[in-house]
């Protein structure tokens, strides 16, 4: 499933946390919508901040969830999940532009791991 979403969209009102996390898209607007908000926080907050430049830098920090690297790994990839992604496009002031049938990839610059993106548990399963 395709999810998108402008940058110009307003953040909504705060929803229930069910309907948030369980809708159709599994999540994928709201964790965008909290990366959107810690975004928001970086003139205010200094570990917003930090985060932020840290994003912009091309690194790919650990977030809530799945999917952030904060050292090199022997095996030079890793997966994660696409609610990390949503997370990230949200803290770099990006459209959200998600499609969970699809893996994409990023590779982190400070530690040169390659993360893959998914939806399919399967992948995790078999990651670890």
């Amino acid at each position: 499933m395709k999810i998108n979403k402008t940058i110009n969209e307003p953040i909504r009102a705060e929803l229930d946390r069910n309907i948030a996390w369980s809708s159709e898209d599994k999540g994928l607007i709201a964790a965008w919508e909290a990366g959107r908000k810690i975004r928001a926080r970086r003139d205010s907050d200094s570990d917003s901040a930090c985060l932020v430049e840290a994003i912009e830098r091309g690194e790919l920090p650990v977030l809530p969830f799945k999917g952030g690297v904060s050292k090199p790994l022997k095996s030079g990839k890793k997966i994660g999940v696409h609610l990390y992604l949503a997370m990230l496009l949200g803290i770099k002031g990006e459209d959200l532009d998600v499609d969970t049938d699809v893996r994409s990839t990023l590779r982190c610059r400070k530690t040169d791991v390659v993360v893959t993106f998914t939806s399919d548990f399967e992948d995790y399963k078999n990651a670890e």
